[in-house]
């Protein structure tokens, strides 16, 4: 079992990193206080360049592959962004129907703690993959 402490969306601490999730190369994304945070195991780590050049995050869960899953797009407003296929399963809570549409905190962190701050918008579909930006005004 994943274990998370917090301070409000700051992740203070967790075991994720000793965990069977991060020996396999797993994501895993906990939610606390309106704030999004994916922890990314060391074997992941070389995505984080790619998820850096994001100028926009949107997270959507649907159906993906017959999983209920969330599809989190890194969109740096190219043809082909970034993007990351997970089942809810690795998330330790998942949005309600009522936050689609919600901008909230993105926060990611590794083994050393947090690396990277961004903001995201919450959406679901009945099929994925969507990989389609946000809509601006």
């Amino acid at each position: 079992m994943i274990q998370i402490e917090n301070r409000g969306g700051e992740i203070r601490f967790t075991n994720f990193w000793t965990s069977e999730y991060a020996r396999s190369g797993l994501y895993f994304v906990s939610i606390n206080t309106g704030t999004v945070r994916l922890l990314v195991p060391a074997a992941m780590e070389p995505t984080l360049s790619d998820m850096k050049t994001a100028k926009q995050i949107v997270l959507t869960r649907g159906i993906y592959e017959g999983r209920d899953s969330v599809e989190i797009m890194f969109d740096d407003r190219s043809d082909n962004p970034f993007v990351i296929f997970l089942e809810v399963r690795q998330f330790d809570r998942v949005w309600p129907a009522r936050e689609d549409g919600r901008r909230c905190a993105f926060l990611i962190y590794t083994a050393k703690g947090k690396v990277w701050t961004e903001n995201c918008y919450l959406r679901r579909i009945d099929k994925l993959p969507l990989m389609t930006p946000w809509p601006t005004a």
